[in-house]
């Protein structure tokens, strides 16, 4: 179940994942997040949910699926399966019916660096902190030159 959250301006049971992804169902005038930077906030806010309980058991997984091939090619799946709905999120966001091509890139590029992130943070044996790498990842992205 996901945690119900008070975002400062209103209190709902909404999940906290709408919440981190700006979409707030209550109407108020809180300054969003800009569509760049919210995917960074939902990963690190679910990170922040799961790592103080889970964080042997996501380091394990994380060996596993890299030292599988079969694991690998549905860990390919499932990343497809989040970036459509992270780039549906997205367009929720930007108020669209549908993902434009744009946000779709900003999903994937959201996405591999959360990759890169967890498969940096498993092959260094989890000694770093996860949060950090997702930062620096995310940081990367936000700063890259255009």
């Amino acid at each position: 179940m996901q945690r119900p959250i008070d975002c400062g301006n209103c209190s709902t049971n909404a999940p906290a994942l709408d919440h981190d992804l700006g979409l707030c169902p209550t109407a108020h005038t809180r300054q969003q997040p800009s569509l760049t930077t919210r995917p960074g906030n939902a990963v690190r806010a679910g990170l922040a949910a799961i790592l103080p309980a889970d964080r042997e058991a996501l380091l394990v997984r994380s060996r596993l699926i890299m030292e599988t091939p079969a694991l690998r090619a549905r860990q390919a799946d499932n990343e497809h399966t989040a970036r459509v709905l992270l780039a549906g999120a997205l367009a929720t966001c930007a108020g669209l019916a549908v993902p434009s091509f744009t946000l779709e890139v900003l999903a994937a590029a959201a996405l591999a660096a959360l990759t890169t992130a967890v498969t940096t943070w498993t092959r260094r044996g989890g000694d770093e902190d996860l949060v950090t790498l997702v930062d620096e990842a995310f940081t990367v992205l936000h700063e890259a030159p255009r």
